[in-house]
C-alpha cells in the first residue's frame, strides 16, 4: 500500500452499484481502472465481497476472485473490497470458518485491501474480523458508519479499542450527509487524541458539503479519501473523483473527461443521483438516505415525500428498514408418452437453463466456472446460443415446426436433444436416424402443467415449458436460469411466458426457481456471482 499521502480511494463501483444494482459491465469497467490508473489514482474499492443472495446483484456485489481474473487490471492499481460487518455476524458459522470461505489468503488473490463496514454495537466483532483478515495478508479498515451520530464518549470508547487493535486504518463515513466543518473537526480531534491509528473519511453530499468536508479533512490530518466518478453513490452521491484528481493529484484530467462523458453521464441521467432539497432534509433530520432514494423512484409527489420525511423524523430513520416504504392460442394436443425418464439424469441435482438472450460477458466467465465446479445439469433451449456447447449437457425442443427448421443443427450437436419424438410424422422420423435424442412426452391442455414420468402436460408448446416440465418430471433440486433478458420478445410474448411461469409455479410437484442474470420478469433471482461460496 505505497503513495504519497494523501491517498485516494475510488469506491464508484461500490456505493454508484447502490443505483444500478451493481451491474456495471466489463467493457465500463476495464475502461475505468485504466483510465484511474492514467489520472494517478492507485487504490480502488471494486465493490461488495458478498455471499449474500437472497435477491439478484450484480458482479461488483460479490466481486469474487474469479470475476476479479477475468478483468484487466492496470499495474498501478490496488484493488480492495468492502464486507459488511452485519453479515459476517449473523452467519451461523464462526467469523474465521466464513471468511475463509469467501477470501483466499493474500498471496493467491488480487486483492489488496478489506474495508469492514460497521456500526458502533458492531464494532468489537468488527475487531475480531480485522484480525483474522490481518493473518491472511490484508491490510484492514474499519468503516465507522453514521459517525455524526456518535457521542463524544462513543467516539472516545472506539478510538481506544481500536487503538489496541490490528487494524491500518480507521475510516470515518459521514453516511447521513449531515457534517459541517465545525462537527468534523471535533470528531477527528476526539479520535486524533485516543487512537493512534491513520484516518480516512467518506463524504456524502447531502448538504452540498462533500469535497468541501473532504479537503478539510485532509488539512485535519486524514489521510485517507473516498471519492466516486462523477459522485455516483447513494443517495445523494460522494467526492467526485474528478474533483480531488484536480485538487490533490493535479494532473491531467482529460482521460476522466472521456471517461464520464462514454459512461457516466448517461448512468446519471438514467438514475439521476446528486442532491436535492429532500436529501437536504434527509441530513437536517438525521435520515438515512436511502429512504429518499426509494422515495424518489417510485415517484411520490412533493407533499407526500415531505410527510413521510416528517414521519421518519418523528419515529427515527437512521437505519434503513426497507419494509417502512412498502397472445397466441394453441390448441389441445393429446398427450401421449415418451420412452425416456428425467429422473435418472436430474434427481437432487441443480438444473441450469440457458436460454438464447444475452448473458453480458462479466457473467460469463463465472458462469463457466460454477458449471465446472458444480456439476449442474445444464440445459440449452435452443442449438443456437452465445455460450459455450461444451458445457451444454442436453438441447430441448418441442414444437415440431421449430424442430422442422433445425434438424440440420442438431446433427453437429454432441449433446443429445430431448424432444417429443411422437408429435413428428413417421415420414420425419426417419431423419433422426443419426441424431442422438431423448424422447420425453407431451401433451398441451389449457394453462395447466401436470407432471408424468416420461410425459407431461404443459400449458403452450414453448421450449420453456417443456423443460420446466421435465425438470420437475425429473425431481430435480433447483432451476437456475440464464439468457432470460426477453430483449427479442414483444409485450404480447414477454406476457406469455410470464403466464407459463406463473402457471408452472402454481402447479403441484413445480420444484424452485431462481434467475441468475438479470431479467424483465417477476422471478425469484439469485446471483450467479454468489454460487461460488455455496458449497
Amino acid at each position: 500500500m505505497k503513495q504519497q499521502f494523501p491517498h485516494i480511494i475510488d469506491c464508484t463501483l461500490r456505493d454508484g452499484g447502490y443505483y444500478n444494482n451493481w451491474e456495471f459491465s466489463k467493457e465500463l469497467v476495464n475502461d475505468y481502472l485504466l483510465t484511474l490508473s492514467k489520472v494517478g489514482v492507485k487504490f480502488i474499492e471494486i465493490g461488495f465481497r458478498s455471499s449474500e443472495n437472497k435477491k439478484f446483484k450484480g458482479p461488483t456485489w460479490h466481486s469474487t476472485d474469479n470475476y476479479l481474473n477475468s478483468i484487466k487490471i492496470p499495474k498501478k492499481i490496488e484493488l480492495g473490497v468492502m464486507i459488511n460487518a452485519s453479515e459476517i455476524i449473523n452467519k451461523d458459522e464462526d467469523y474465521g470458518t466464513y471468511l475463509k470461505k469467501i477470501f483466499l489468503i493474500k498471496k493467491k488473490s488480487k486483492l489488496n485491501f478489506i474495508r469492514v463496514a460497521s456500526h458502533f454495537e458492531e464494532v468489537p466483532s468488527s475487531i475480531k474480523i480485522c484480525k483474522i483478515l490481518k493473518k491472511m495478508g490484508y491490510f484492514v479498515f474499519l468503516n465507522l458508519m453514521q459517525v455524526s451520530e456518535y457521542s463524544e464518549e462513543k467516539l472516545k470508547i472506539v478510538s481506544k479499542k481500536i487503538s489496541k487493535s490490528d487494524i491500518d486504518v480507521l475510516y470515518i463515513a459521514d453516511s447521513l450527509g449531515s457534517l459541517k466543518r465545525e462537527n468534523l473537526k471535533d470528531i477527528i480531534q476526539i479520535i486524533s487524541k485516543n487512537c493512534n491509528r491513520e484516518l480516512g473519511i467518506h463524504a456524502h453530499d447531502n448538504l452540498s458539503l462533500a469535497l468541501d468536508n473532504t479537503l478539510y479533512a485532509k488539512n485535519l490530518g486524514v489521510r485517507w479519501l473516498d471519492s466516486t466518478v462523477l459522485g455516483m453513490g447513494r443517495g445523494p452521491g460522494n467526492t467526485k473523483t474528478e474533483s480531488l484528481v484536480l485538487e490533490i493529484l493535479k494532473t491531467d484530467i482529460y482521460p476522466m473527461t472521456k471517461l464520464i462523458e462514454r459512461y457516466f453521464l448517461e448512468l446519471k441521467k438514467k438514475y439521476n443521483w446528486g442532491t436535492n432539497i429532500y436529501y437536504y432534509l434527509a441530513a437536517k433530520y438525521s435520515i438515512h438516505p436511502t429512504y429518499v432514494q426509494e422515495l424518489l423512484k417510485i415517484s411520490l409527489d412533493s407533499k407526500e415525500i415531505l410527510k413521510v420525511l416528517n414521519n421518519l423524523n418523528q419515529v427515527g430513520g437512521q437505519r434503513y428498514n426497507v419494509n417502512l416504504i412498502k397472445s397466441e392460442f394453441q390448441k389441445p394436443i393429446k398427450f401421449k408418452n415418451g420412452k425416456w425418464s428425467p429422473i435418472k439424469s436430474f434427481k437432487n441435482k441443480n438444473i441450469l437453463i440457458v436460454a438464447p438472450g444475452k448473458i453480458p460477458e462479466e457473467y460469463k466467465s463465472e458462469l463457466k466456472n460454477y458449471i465446472k465446479n458444480n456439476r449442474p445439469a445444464v440445459i440449452s433451449l435452443s442449438p443456437n446460443i452465445d455460450f459455450d456447447k461444451k458445457l451444454i449437457n442436453f438441447f430441448v425442443a418441442c414444437n415440431p415446426l421449430k424442430i422442422f427448421s433445425e434438424t440440420n443443427f442438431y446433427k453437429k450437436l454432441k449433446a443429445p436433444m430431448i424432444l417429443p419424438f411422437s408429435l413428428l410424422n413417421d415420414k420425419y422420423k426417419k431423419k433422426f436416424s443419426k441424431i442422438n435424442y431423448l424422447d420425453y412426452g407431451v401433451g398441451v391442455n389449457n394453462y395447466k402443467f401436470i407432471f408424468k414420468s416420461k410425459g407431461s402436460y404443459i400449458p403452450k408448446l414453448f421450449n420453456l415449458a417443456y423443460v420446466l416440465a421435465i425438470s420437475a418430471s425429473g425431481k430435480a433440486k433447483n432451476i437456475f436460469l440464464v439468457g432470460f433478458d426477453g430483449m427479442n420478445y414483444n409485450l404480447s410474448r414477454k406476457k406469455e411466458i410470464e403466464e407459463i411461469f406463473f402457471s408452472y409455479a402454481s402447479s403441484k410437484g413445480s420444484i424452485p426457481v431462481y434467475s441468475l442474470t438479470p431479467t424483465p420478469y417477476g422471478l425469484n433471482s439469485k446471483s450467479i456471482f454468489s454460487l461460488v461460496y455455496d458449497k
